[in-house]
């Protein structure tokens, strides 16, 4: 059993007929054992002792573990931080031989060495594809190089505030490899290779990032729509990914987002689709009915609404397709697939739609996220600052 050893929770379990043993998720070389009730010879129970331990592997692989204390004279906390800071040291002094070499070889990691590990034990099992591929570009072009043959033990402040500074001309990819540093080394003060409250990617100044306010226009996005039509009816596009293209620019939906698209996720009555999983976790895309009348002509030959012979069993890019899209509009500029999505934000607000319903429709969880369509609303405010000055003075 696992679950986060807390005072209270620690102090809420009720003994059992039999042994408990509770790992804790956090340090999971914690483990708190919880003696069974009984009745002894004297008539009385007894039992229910809740004690904790430190459960380790030797080199054989043979799990050992080491008693530290009794609740409540010992709390979670103390214990956590017996294993994490003064019990590793005096294992490495030797007064317990059986585990010494393991946590020399721990003390002597090298960053790349952790990297392996949190890549491993966290990125690829917690995070979603995208964004373990987005940390493992960091990690290859900017944290290994510059980090990698340092030993954990010997990395400081110092250190990652001069990573941070090299990268200043490029300050967007400072601050991505600084929350990546500073992911790891959190990651490796749970894990135990490093004292709780080391800090060292803590405390430093995220550099201002400029954000290219440049969306799709109006005229544009009606541009790419002609263009798509047109392509499409002379056969350069298949109306598989035709169909995918106008159903981003008529949704402002992401473009996984509607090439992962199932059929049963389809509620065609209701105008939407429903995702288990996305960016953002749940979600839901609302579907004008000129996107629904789209839908309903595409053959059901696939689970998949986009389906296509690869590893995945359906549609994963459009990269050619849009390039063939802006080669055939003229459209000038480094446009990317994803900029349909802004394209679609900036022609709700200018007919005038208010940001936060247009947050709704994009699935964004913060307003923040919204604002930064505010400047394109500059026509409507206008028009209705005219009207509003009209009334007054008729």
């Amino acid at each position: 059993m696992k679950a986060r050893l807390t005072y209270d929770f620690v102090k809420s379990i009720e003994p059992e007929s039999k042994r408990l043993v509770i790992y804790d998720i956090i340090l999971p070389s914690l483990a708190l054992f919880v003696t069974p009730c009984f009745i002894n010879k004297q008539g009385q129970p007894s039992g229910g002792h809740k004690s904790f331990y430190f459960i380790y592997r030797i080199a054989t692989g043979q799990k050992k573990q080491l008693y530290i204390g009794s609740f409540p004279d010992i709390s979670p906390s103390q214990a956590k931080e017996i294993i994490t800071k003064q019990l590793q040291i005096q294992l490495i002094n030797g007064l317990n031989p059986d585990i010494k070499a393991e946590m020399v070889k721990k003390s002597n990691l090298t960053i790349s060495d952790c990297l392996d590990l949190f890549f491993d034990e966290y990125v690829s099992i917690r995070l979603k594809p995208n964004t373990a591929q987005n940390y493992q570009s960091l990690r290859k072009n900017y944290l290994e190089p510059a980090l990698g043959r340092l030993p954990l033990s010997a990395i400081t402040h110092e250190h990652v505030q001069k990573l941070h500074l090299d990268l200043r001309a490029k300050p967007t990819t400072a601050n991505r490899v600084l929350a990546l540093c500073s992911k790891l080394l959190s990651w490796c003060e749970r894990r135990g290779h490093l004292p709780r409250g080391s800090a060292m990617a803590r405390g430093l100044d995220r550099y201002q990032e400029t954000t290219i306010k440049r969306f799709l226009s109006q005229e544009q996005m009606t541009l790419l729509w002609e263009t798509i039509i047109d392509l499409e009816s002379r056969g350069v596009l298949n109306e598989l990914p035709a169909t995918a293209l106008k159903l981003l620019m008529l949704t402002g939906a992401r473009k996984n987002e509607i090439l992962s698209l199932k059929w049963l996720d389809m509620d065609f009555n209701g105008k939407k689709a429903t995702l288990a999983d996305s960016k953002t976790g749940f979600k839901t895309i609302y579907f004008p009915q000129q996107a629904i009348d789209l839908l309903r002509r595409l053959p059901k030959t696939s689970s998949f609404i986009f389906p296509s012979q690869s590893a995945s069993g359906r549609l994963a890019n459009l990269q050619w397709q849009w390039r063939a899209v802006l080669k055939a509009a003229k459209l000038e500029g480094r446009w990317r697939i994803h900029d349909l999505r802004h394209g679609f934000a900036s022609s709700a607000v200018n007919s005038g739609g208010s940001l936060p319903f247009i947050g709704f429709l994009l699935g964004h969880k913060r307003a923040s996220t919204t604002e930064r369509y505010a400047h394109v609303a500059e026509n409507p405010a206008q028009a209705l600052l005219d009207l509003v000055a009209q009334k007054i003075i008729s």
